[in-house]
């Protein structure tokens, strides 16, 4: 029998077939084929013009947003930050440095800021630093695995609707600024939830949900704070606990109202040092008057950290291996201490 050349259709269907095969066939549009996830966009230094950040972000090098700069970064937008865990390098973050930061996300679309580490844990990137900023905002977003959260210096960036967590010191801190801090989730850091130091104006800590595992406490020094209608949960107020629920030092002067306080180890939440002042109205120590705040946004985790930092299991490098090539060991002390 004579043989038939090959017809069109059937080259095609081989042709189809062989890239469905090498995985070329992704990206076409295809029936059954997966699109391939488009290259994360990178940036690195200064900003010298507005940007609008969306989809997957890298940032290689700490980005800087100067004066008469704006960042907007648009809801569903995932920023990564190269991950560093050593001490030689100084580690990656987002430096608000006089411009505007608008990271406005919505309760289905949140802004993150995170680890570009497969298994990140607390101080991946160095994090969200704001100075000399009064109109930044961030809301509905996340911010994890950093050194700090956010903290902002002679700013007014208010934060809201977010989730701070599992970072390497404070969630959210604060020193000559105004803001609000409303809405929040804030859990899992190594300090505390939130620290107001030296002489901020006016700050407004309102509705928000912070958990006490840890070191999650509220502590204002030198700073007039409103602190109204949160959910302060599991902490432990007894002799051993580092420090209240609130703790205000300096000369401090705080309103702590309509809050609910989820306390064990004693009765008290309060810390206050001479020389402050503070007003306690019509707080919740447990006969559950008041509602815990609800939010309109999901608690959401790609990743767990699986221990709290400042645990036995903390993977944060605080000790350097004795064995370095790159330093010399001059003298030991305090063998046999606690």
């Amino acid at each position: 029998m004579r043989d038939r050349p090959w017809s069109i259709v059937a080259v095609l269907a081989i042709s189809l077939i062989f890239l469905v095969a090498c995985g070329l066939g992704k990206g076409l549009g295809l029936p059954g084929v997966p699109k391939s996830s488009p290259a994360p966009i990178v940036r690195s230094g200064p900003l010298t013009h507005d940007e609008t950040w969306s989809g997957e972000v890298l940032i290689a090098e700490t980005v800087v947003v100067p004066e008469g700069t704006i960042l907007t970064i648009a809801p569903g937008t995932t920023v990564r930050f190269r991950h560093y865990r050593g001490y030689r390098e100084g580690k990656v973050g987002l430096a608000v440095d006089g411009g505007t930061l608008l990271a406005v996300g919505t309760p289905q679309a949140q802004i993150w800021f995170t680890s570009d580490a497969p298994d990140p844990i607390n101080g991946d990137w160095a994090g969200i630093s704001i100075y000399d900023s009064t109109d930044t905002r961030l809301d509905y977003v996340i911010v994890e695995y950093g050194e700090i959260g956010v903290e902002q210096f002679f700013s007014q960036a208010d934060v809201t609707h977010s989730i701070i967590r599992w970072n390497n010191s404070e969630g959210l801190y604060a020193e000559m600024s105004r803001a609000t801090f409303a809405a929040n989730t804030i859990y899992g850091n190594a300090y505390h939830a939130i620290a107001l130091e030296n002489f901020n104006e006016h700050i407004e800590i309102r509705d928000n949900l912070i958990l006490g595992d840890g070191q999650q406490s509220v502590h204002i020094e030198n700073t007039d704070a409103l602190v109204e209608g949160n959910y302060f949960k599991n902490f432990d107020v007894s002799e051993a606990a580092p420090e209240r629920v609130i703790g205000v030092f300096g000369r401090s002067h705080a309103v702590v109202r309509r809050n609910r306080f989820e306390i064990y180890g004693g009765d008290d939440p309060f810390a206050v040092e001479p020389g402050s002042t503070l007003e306690a109205e019509d707080n919740d120590l447990g006969d559950g008057h008041i509602p815990p705040p609800t939010f309109d946004y999901q608690d959401v985790r790609r990743t767990e950290l699986g221990y709290l930092p400042g645990d036995p299991e903390d993977r944060y490098l605080y000790v350097f291996d004795p064995e370095d090539e790159t330093r010399r060991v001059v003298a030991r002390y305090g063998e046999g201490l606690g």
